[in-house]
């Protein structure tokens, strides 16, 4: 039999109990494509990637399905698991991501040593970092508030959803993750990518809630915007080669720990 493809609450009669599978992943396809549209042409009119990746996220993901949600009689928070969580559970959530840091960055040099970082690549990042406190402000609300909460609609509160209900939760989380790491379209970061989609699926699968996964993705992107604007692109994305022999480890029972704790909490909400 068919797994529920809604275990998550919602309201009856909205989005999950009228639209079907096939509706859901169109739905996903267009606000993904369209994503990818908006970025491109923001970006040839303003020159700002930045500027670009938040008006994506906004035209394309979030006031459209803001608008999907309101149509059934519903809410951006109510149709896409959007809801509150433990204070606790947003605490180790944020352990998590930072515990995770390490973790993702080895996995990203390993992808490194199969797909080099590309020299456009790092012109491109060059040429267009923020430089002003007024740009570099406008970067950090775009990488940390405004696009994770997209990028989570789509590949955990849409994609993640709708595989769970062939494959169970497990497939569903790998899923998600792998596909969110190769719409990036940076195969120089390709297994670190899968690795946060990883822990964000975790997160979303064990708390029913889309709110952790975007607290750390949002950490996450904070974290790379830090790096990439006190090193550069090619030092941040390649690392100095000083981190601590110890870190990785320490890091990763961190991690166990944290994830653990969230699991545990998640259990006693359902």
């Amino acid at each position: 039999m068919t797994q529920e493809l809604t275990p998550f609450p919602h309201p009856p009669g909205g989005l999950w109990d009228q639209w079907g599978t096939g509706r859901l992943l169109l739905w996903t396809a267009v606000c993904l494509v369209g994503n990818v549209l908006v970025q491109g042409v923001v970006f040839a009119l303003t020159g700002d990637l930045f500027v670009s990746a938040g008006a994506g996220a906004v035209i394309a993901v979030l006031v459209p399905c803001r608008a999907v949600a309101r149509a059934l009689h519903g809410t951006l928070a109510s149709e896409f698991a959007l809801r509150r969580v433990p204070p606790a559970v947003l605490i180790w959530t944020a352990v998590a991501a930072a515990a995770s840091l390490a973790p993702t960055s080895e996995l990203a040099g390993l992808s490194q040593r199969i797909t080099p970082l590309p020299s456009d690549w790092v012109d491109l990042y060059a040429k267009h970092l923020p430089r002003s406190p007024a740009a570099i402000a406008v970067a950090y609300a775009v990488v940390a508030v405004i696009v994770p909460p997209a990028e989570e609609i789509l590949f955990r509160g849409l994609l993640q959803r709708i595989a769970a209900r062939f494959w169970g939760t497990v497939p569903a989380v790998v899923l998600a993750a792998l596909v969110f790491a190769l719409l990036h379209g940076e195969p120089w970061f390709l297994f670190g990518l899968a690795g946060l989609g990883l822990l964000l699926g975790f997160l979303f699968a064990t708390t029913r809630s889309l709110v952790p996964g975007i607290v750390a993705h949002g950490l996450h992107n904070a974290v790379a915007l830090t790096a990439l604007l006190r090193e550069g692109p090619q030092a941040a994305a390649a690392g100095d080669g000083s981190t601590p022999a110890w870190l990785l480890p320490a890091s990763i029972a961190a991690l166990a720990l944290a994830c653990w704790r969230i699991a545990r909490l998640g259990r006693r909400r359902s």
